[in-house]
């Protein structure tokens, strides 16, 4: 199998060709197109923080979104820039924020260690204290869904996820208007970091994340409904399963939280 790796400054694609042969009396040669996964050092002012693997595309977006769902930042402008290149294995991006918020990072990397790939939001905790945060109302009341808004919308995201429709094995995350039309749209191998880059390309764009609703492809479990949260969500759509702690604090937070129970069919916990 061939595994040329990327010029220095160029990226790999999401996904790669591989061969092989059909298991069977045929035994035929065929070709496969798989998710390409790197790993991605952010590294804020200088120190590193964290070392996650991630689909190798829209990495600006994921450090943005990740800043925020992290509590490193708290607003959009407090980054004041993103440079990465690559380094064989992976990709370091640098992401300069104010000096102030310097000492948020050392809590963040006392509490957590970030050497992980894309497993369950709480890996790499070492106290309860840090799990254990202070969960804040979104809104005073929770937001209410229509349906035949939220079939539409994740109609159109499901047809609209198109790395998923080459390599077949990677997340979704997507925002959809009032109306129900996806606005924007991010893909990854971690469904974390799906989130975490759709997030961040809002956040780039400067667009408000309270007047329409998310909506993930993956297990709804706590700390997706976290990251929605701390970006100021109203309401998320999920298409796979929740977990009670996810209802939880969705609840505990005033997130209108729904599941897709079948085709066409969404459950409101």
């Amino acid at each position: 199998m061939d595994r040329k790796k990327p010029k220095i400054g160029s990226m790999p694609m999401p996904s790669r060709k591989i061969s092989g042969k059909m298991l069977g009396e045929d035994s035929k040669e065929t070709a496969w197109n798989v998710a390409e996964e790197v790993p991605v050092a952010l590294s804020y002012n200088g120190e590193t923080l964290a070392v996650l693997v991630t689909s190798p595309n829209d990495l600006e977006d994921f450090a943005r979104g990740f800043s925020l769902t992290e509590g490193i930042i708290e607003q959009a402008d407090e980054i004041t820039g993103i440079t990465w290149q690559w380094r064989d294995p992976g990709v370091e991006i640098t992401i300069n924020i104010p000096a102030r918020r310097s000492e948020r990072m050392d809590v963040q990397r006392r509490t957590r260690s970030l050497v992980a790939a894309s497993s369950c939001g709480i890996c790499g905790m070492t106290d309860f204290a840090a799990f254990e945060q202070d969960i804040v109302p979104v809104a005073a009341s929770k937001m209410a869904l229509d349906h035949a808004i939220v079939t539409k919308a994740v109609e159109a995201f499901v047809q609209g996820q198109k790395i998923k429709q080459v390599n077949r094995s990677v997340h979704g995350a997507a925002y959809a208007s009032e109306d129900g039309d996806i606005l924007f749209l991010r893909e990854d191998i971690g469904r974390h970091n799906a989130l975490d880059k759709l997030i961040g390309a809002m956040m780039a764009a400067g667009h408000s994340m309270t007047d329409g609703f998310f909506i993930i492809s993956s297990r709804c479990s706590f700390e997706m409904v976290q990251k929605v949260i701390r970006a100021g969500g109203r309401a998320l759509v999920s298409i796979s399963a929740p977990t009670y702690m996810a209802v939880d604090i969705a609840d505990r937070a005033n997130l209108t939280l729904a599941v897709q129970s079948g085709k066409g069919q969404f459950f409101l916990p």
